[in-house]
């Protein structure tokens, strides 16, 4: 068909490396000059864009150089940025309404600390609302646990 048609280049919806069968056929087109690109990256060639639904680990693994890796870090981190910049405004404007709330319906603190483990292992401070009245009882909250006050199932369903 390659000779038939004059093809320069197929487009293969098929993986080679998953198909012995398909490999060994173009390798026999090689002395033809015709040129294999799979349907995805076919796909981004033409349009610019990558398909959804190729996009995975795999796809990662086989995309980002190092080069590649450090300015998709270097634009993550310019992306997080701006986007806790954009949250905070926002948390800004709620934290004095959210604070009245907490402290209207019950004594104690605004703020609940705990200690977690975060990126590799490293222990940090996260600090949220306080939803719970102090009781001193430190068990795990149950579904409907009177612990919980009104405005702090407020902030579980919209958290």
């Amino acid at each position: 068909m390659v000779k038939k048609y004059k093809t320069n280049i197929i487009v293969s919806v098929s993986q080679p490396h998953s198909s012995s069968d398909l490999r060994k056929a173009f390798f026999e087109c090689l002395s033809m000059n015709v040129n294999f690109v799979n349907l995805s990256n076919f796909y981004e060639n033409i349009t610019g864009k990558i398909p959804i639904d190729v996009i995975n680990e795999i796809w990662f693994l086989e995309n980002l150089s190092e080069g590649n890796k450090k300015t998709f870090s270097k634009l993550k981190n310019i992306y997080d940025k701006i986007f806790a910049f954009i949250f905070f405004i926002f948390f800004i404007i709620l934290l004095p309404i959210i604070t009245i709330f907490i402290k209207l319906e019950s004594r104690g603190p605004i703020f609940f600390r705990q200690t977690r483990l975060g990126k590799n292992g490293r222990p940090f401070i996260m600090i949220k609302f306080r939803t719970m009245r102090q009781t001193g009882n430190y068990s795990p909250t149950a579904p409907k646990d009177s612990r919980i006050t009104k405005f702090g199932y407020i902030l579980r369903k919209t958290r």
